[in-house]
C-alpha cells in the first residue's frame, strides 16, 4: 500500500510541474504578440559624424534628423558603360566619287589626307594642302581607298570642274563600305535627250552656242561639245552665269534647238525631245555578192549630209537623216559604185539599200 502511494504522488507531481511549464509558455507567447515593433537605429546629421536614436536624447532642441535607408544591393549596383561598336574597316578612307546631280562617277580626281580642322576654311585649307601630299586617281567607277593612321582626319577630294570637297574621318573605319562622295559642279546645263519613242538617245552630239556671260570677267566656257551617255543624259559644267543655246545631232540644226537657256543659279535641268528622223542602212558588196568592209558610204541631201564606214558585214548605218532626197555614194581603193537615188520623206522611216562595187578602170 505504502509504494502505491508514493507512485501516486509522483504522479501528481509531475503533472504538476508540466502544467507550470504550460501555463508559463502560453505567456510568454501573449507578451511576444502584445509587445510593438522597435525600429532599428536611425542615422542623424549632424556635423561632420553621426548619432543613432540611442545617443539622440542628448542633442539640443530643433536639431534635424535625417533618415538614410539602405536599398537592396542590387540597386546600389553603379551602371557598366556600354561597349564601344569596334571597328572593323581598314584604317583609312574608302570613297566613290560621283557627280552630285547626274550621280555619274567622277574618272579622274585626287585626294588628300590632312589633320582635322585644317580643312575648316579656304586659307588653312591651302596652306594644308601645300604641306599634303596628293593621290592622283583614275577609276573607271571612281571607288579609291587611301590609307590613313589611326584618328581623326580631313579628305579633300578635288575634281577638273568641280568644287572641292572636304569631308572629317575617323581612321580605322566602323565598317568596309564606301562612302558616296558627291561632286558639286556649280553653275551648268544637265539634260536629258529622247527620241522619237520617248526612249533615253544615247550618242547623239549636243553643242554648246554662248549668247551672253554676265560677268565679263569670268572664264569663257572652254567644253562646247558633249554627247549622250548610256542614260541619255549629257552635261555642260561649270558654266559661269549667262544665257546659253543648245544644237542637238549637229550645229545650226533648227529643228532641235533649244535657245535662251538661262544659267543664273546653280544646275538648269533640260529634258530634250528630238525631232523624227530616217535611218538608212547600206549594204556593200563586190561583184561576187561578198560583203566589203572598209567602203566609205556617203549620203547627201540640199540641206543634210552624212556619213560612215561599212564594218566587216558589209554594213554601214546613217542615222539621223532629215527629210530630203538624199544621193548615196560608195567608194573604196580600186572600186567604184554607181550613185543611188534615195527619196526620205515623212518624219520616219527604216530603209535599205544595196551597192555593188567593181573594179574602176
Amino acid at each position: 500500500m505504502a509504494r502505491n502511494r508514493d507512485v501516486t504522488g509522483a504522479l501528481l507531481v509531475g503533472t504538476l510541474v508540466v502544467a507550470a511549464l504550460a501555463a508559463t509558455l502560453w505567456l510568454v507567447l501573449q507578451e511576444d504578440e502584445a509587445a510593438p515593433v522597435r525600429p532599428g537605429p536611425v542615422v542623424v546629421g549632424g556635423g561632420g559624424g553621426s548619432q543613432t536614436t540611442e545617443d539622440a536624447q542628448d542633442l539640443p532642441q530643433g536639431t534635424v534628423r535625417e533618415e538614410r535607408r539602405t536599398g537592396p544591393a542590387e540597386l546600389q549596383a553603379k551602371p557598366q558603360p556600354v561597349a564601344e561598336i569596334p571597328r572593323t574597316g581598314p584604317e583609312g578612307f574608302m570613297g566613290r566619287v560621283l557627280d552630285a546631280h547626274s550621280r555619274q562617277p567622277v574618272t579622274a580626281f585626287q585626294v588628300d589626307v590632312i589633320p582635322a580642322g585644317k580643312g575648316a576654311d579656304l586659307n588653312s585649307l591651302a596652306v594644308a594642302l601645300e604641306a599634303s601630299t596628293t593621290q592622283p586617281f583614275r577609276r573607271r567607277h571612281g571607288v579609291f581607298f587611301i590609307e590613313a593612321p589611326a584618328g581623326a582626319w580631313d579628305v579633300v577630294i578635288r575634281a577638273p570642274g568641280y568644287v572641292t570637297q572636304v569631308l572629317p574621318i575617323i581612321s580605322p573605319a566602323q565598317d568596309k563600305t564606301p562612302v558616296d562622295v558627291l561632286l558639286d559642279s556649280g553653275f551648268g546645263i544637265v539634260g536629258l535627250v529622247r527620241d522619237s519613242f520617248g526612249l533615253p538617245a544615247v550618242g547623239i552630239p549636243v553643242f554648246l552656242e554662248v549668247l551672253e556671260i554676265f560677268d565679263h570677267s569670268a572664264p569663257y566656257p572652254t567644253m562646247r561639245t558633249a554627247q549622250t551617255g548610256a542614260d541619255g543624259r549629257f552635261s555642260f559644267t561649270p558654266l559661269p552665269p549667262g544665257e546659253y543655246a543648245l544644237d542637238i545631232r549637229e550645229p545650226g540644226n533648227t529643228d532641235d534647238r533649244v535657245g535662251y537657256v538661262l544659267v543664273e543659279q546653280g544646275v538648269t535641268n533640260l529634258e530634250i525631245a528630238l525631232t523624227p528622223r530616217h535611218q538608212l542602212t547600206v549594204v556593200t558588196q563586190d561583184d561576187q555578192g561578198r560583203p566589203l568592209a572598209n567602203v566609205l558610204v556617203e549620203a547627201r541631201s540640199p540641206v543634210h549630209f552624212s556619213r560612215g564606214r561599212s564594218n566587216d558585214n558589209g554594213l554601214v548605218v546613217l542615222d539621223d537623216l532629215k527629210d530630203g532626197y538624199y544621193t548615196i555614194t560608195a567608194k573604196k581603193r580600186g572600186l567604184a559604185a554607181p550613185r543611188l537615188e534615195v527619196e526620205m520623206l515623212g518624219g520616219t522611216s527604216m530603209e535599205t539599200r544595196w551597192v555593188t562595187l567593181t573594179p574602176s578602170g
